[in-house]
């Protein structure tokens, strides 16, 4: 759902009935309108389904990923996000892997950190949840050597319950390295080789 295009889908929390399926969603004149402006394009044709998001809302932007130094490996990143990474250069880095301490402490050492708090009355963000986040990338780029980059920007910060959700990712991989750990002999990673 984009803006002004009319009321965003709603959720039928009342149930479906026989299906069982507890988070239907009803047809309202948006999906319609939706689904009918590319369908008279002709570009659904072959489309298996679509992907109904939340439309998150929040002015905290957070920035997680991985950076490979030459001399130390991979680097994790936490920070100010959006647009501000360039401008505020509020970011840390660690070296992988992380320990929950090193999550916790790359948090805390940030400016923006008060605005995690929960500044002028804003909702606290779900600081377990960020450091989980953190491990989880640290653990990531331990699997799978091959990972060069790995940005999460932004994580934003949802105003109604602090949780930290990942708007945009971009994954750069040394791609003869991930062909060579993935076992891919035709070079492309297909599964036509298995």
């Amino acid at each position: 759902h984009q803006g002004g295009a009319g009321p965003a889908p709603q959720a039928d929390t009342a149930g479906s009935g026989a299906s069982g399926n507890s988070n239907r969603l009803r047809k309202t004149p948006a999906m319609v309108a939706g689904v009918r402006g590319p369908a008279e394009k002709g570009l659904i044709d072959g489309l298996e389904g679509v992907i109904i998001q939340e439309m998150v809302k929040g002015n905290r932007e957070m920035v997680c990923g991985i950076a490979t130094d030459p001399q130390y490996g991979p680097m994790m990143m936490f920070g100010l996000g959006g647009v501000f990474i360039e401008v505020m250069k509020d970011v840390t880095f660690r070296i992988a892997p992380l320990t929950d301490i090193d999550a916790k402490e790359m948090i805390k050492s940030v400016k923006a950190y008060k605005l995690l708090e929960g500044a002028r009355g804003t909702t606290p963000a779900q600081m377990d949840q960020i450091e989980e986040t953190l491990l989880r990338l640290s653990q990531l780029v331990h699997d799978f050597s091959f990972i060069d980059e790995l940005d999460i920007n932004p994580l934003l910060i949802s105003e109604k319950t602090g949780e930290g959700i990942a708007v945009d990712g971009r994954i750069k991989v040394r791609l003869e390295e991930a062909i060579e750990a993935m076992g891919c002999e035709c070079g492309s990673c297909c599964g036509c080789c298995k």
